[in-house]
């Protein structure tokens, strides 16, 4: 009975320790009997496998929740042995038993999201007023610019609504199943809406170049631009709309429950990337060639390309965007 006893307190304290999933313990640091109750067999067998290999005593919850190279056994074990719903599960119950700090940005993300919102809200308005007050018409750009903003409407509303309130910025094993299936339902709209907004402000901008210059070579490299655009928009739209078969299993494949295949997403999301900020570089340098030749008083055309550095900054922001895309790819505990 004292082998049983032991063995009993070794995966009982180890789950403790570490693997992952959606149950939350509602509030304090989880009993023994509860941990034991709730522990996985894979889990349970990993560490019976690695607690004896380690210093730590079956008993002693403080070592088993802060050795390194214990964890680090018991991290590969899991992920190896556990499913995913088992691997979310146990992690869930370790962070609590071992008084983790539970990580939480989404009032950060919402305050970001909606402070854009408000500011792309305000520069829209002060230039349809510019364009109601003054000689300068309403034209094809003000038009790609209206798209884009009345898609941002329900890109805003996924943020806060359907993102965050399904968990987004928390550590996905302190969500349950629903939640991170509805969150990444949510995001599979989201991802399309942006698609479309990224491409219409591109076409925008090109058409705010045909309002600047006046020369026919240009205009027809710039036409061109727009179509090449027009022709990216479809084929991402339609890649990221059914890269998956069935389509739900976008944000029910995660459980590795339900069949389906789906296309690689992070080359996806690679390659939407390079070809966005492909294009917008291409997009910077049509207008330098012509900037000198511009019918313009000298103040204007610095306020031109003051708006070209602004561009360059986006551009920039792409690419560091692009690069954080390449280190999520890379993870294999990837918190929301």
């Amino acid at each position: 009975m004292s082998v049983l006893e032991d063995i009993m307190k070794v995966f009982s304290w180890l789950y403790v320790l570490y693997t992952a999933l959606p149950v939350i313990i509602a509030s304090g640091t989880p009993s023994l009997t509860d941990v034991v109750k709730a522990l996985p067999a894979c889990a349970s067998s990993c560490l019976i496998t690695a607690l004896p290999n380690s210093t730590c005593s079956p008993t002693d919850q403080q070592c088993i929740c802060t050795n390194v190279p214990l964890n680090a056994q018991l991290d590969e074990c899991v992920l190896r042995s556990c499913t995913v719903k088992q691997t979310l599960t146990s992690k869930n119950l370790t962070t609590v038993a071992c008084n983790l700090p539970v990580r939480d940005k989404r009032k950060l993300y919402n305050w970001t999201s909606n402070s854009l919102v408000i500011a792309s809200w305000l520069a829209f308005i002060l230039r349809i007023a510019s364009r109601l007050t003054s000689d300068t018409q309403i034209w094809w750009d003000d038009v790609m610019v209206t798209v884009v903003m009345i898609i941002g409407i329900p890109s805003a509303i996924i943020n806060v609504q359907g993102l965050t309130s399904n968990g987004l910025g928390k550590d996905i094993w302190t969500l349950t199943f629903k939640n991170i299936s509805d969150m990444i339902r949510f995001f599979y709209a989201a991802e399309l809406l942006y698609f479309a907004q990224v491409s219409f402000v591109k076409i925008s901008i090109l058409f705010f170049f045909l309002r600047l210059f006046p020369d026919r070579k240009i205009r027809w490299t710039i036409w061109g631009t727009i179509i090449m655009n027009v022709i990216i928009l479809i084929v991402f739209e339609f890649l990221a709309a059914f890269q998956c078969r069935p389509i739900s299993f976008y944000w029910k494949g995660w459980d590795e429950e339900h069949s389906g295949t789906c296309l690689d997403i992070n080359a996806l999301a690679f390659t939407s990337a390079g070809v966005s900020i492909v294009m917008d570089i291409w997009i910077l340098t049509l207008p330098l060639t012509q900037l000198y030749d511009l019918n313009l008083h000298w103040k204007k055309k610095i306020g031109v390309g003051a708006m070209l550095c602004i561009g360059i900054v986006v551009t920039v922001v792409s690419i560091l965007r692009l690069k954080s895309l390449v280190h999520f790819s890379n993870t294999k505990k990837p918190n929301v």
